[in-house]
């Protein structure tokens, strides 16, 4: 195989180097991705959806912890109302934001550690 051309991991297929996504560099060289575009967007729509999934099944287990809110308490309840609060300064992203982008579930998990669960409304009074 020449030096212009990989060999998919998702795919199979041998393809131009072109082909594959950029993953930045690695000593002052530019480094791509071991699956082609096509299947490295695949497989991160599969994740997102996968994440976006898990999320709400873990959301309904949880309450506000000011007032109570939660699936059992209200019979409206919607998942958007449940918010992560970062209590501290040590925000690095936002939970939301690490689904969309398709993190890894462990990841998600330490952020959220470092967040109180609160309502829409007890969130707010929170900031202000």
């Amino acid at each position: 195989m020449s030096v212009n051309k990989r060999k998919c991991k998702g795919c199979g297929k041998v393809q131009d180097l072109t082909a594959f996504p950029s993953a930045g560099k690695k000593r002052g060289l530019k480094y791509y991705r071991h699956k082609c575009q096509r299947c490295y967007s695949q497989n991160k729509i599969h994740r997102r959806k996968v994440n976006r999934q898990w999320l709400s099944r873990y959301k309904e287990s949880l309450a506000c912890e000011k007032c109570g809110y939660s699936k059992e308490t209200h019979p409206n309840f919607k998942l958007q109302a449940l918010q992560f609060h970062h209590t501290h300064d040590n925000k690095k992203y936002e939970i939301s934001n690490m689904v969309h982008r398709g993190f890894a579930k462990h990841k998600i998990l330490k952020e959220m550690a470092k967040c109180s669960i609160l309502c829409c409304r007890c969130h707010v009074e929170a900031h202000f």
